[in-house]
């Protein structure tokens, strides 16, 4: 009895090692020459597209940034990880902006 809910143990934690999603680092350095509300989403010189969430930072001059303040011209650097085929931004610093 005790060898099988050791197994039984075994199974799901392998089970819910296989099934979690996948993370692998990100760092892209791009200008933006899209920003989709709707979708969260910026699309980079470099072909890429990054997602946001609500806890992504946006920085520019140490000054906390909104997503829908980057603007097509706007030079970022991106730090986050990518997900499903997904790059999610944890970390999006303006390296210049192209308004100034």
């Amino acid at each position: 009895m005790r060898s099988a809910s050791v197994a039984l143990a075994a199974l799901f934690f392998v089970a819910a090692c296989t099934s979690a999603p996948k993370q692998q680092p990100l760092d892209i350095a791009a200008t933006v020459t899209k920003v989709d509300a709707a979708d969260r989403r910026i699309d980079l010189s470099s072909g890429q597209s990054v997602y946001w969430l609500n806890r992504t930072e946006v920085v520019w001059h140490g000054r906390a940034w909104n997503p829908l303040d980057l603007e097509p011209g706007d030079e970022i650097s991106v730090h986050g990880y990518s997900e499903d085929g997904r790059y999610i931004a944890q970390t999006i610093t303006v390296v210049h902006n192209v308004r100034s």
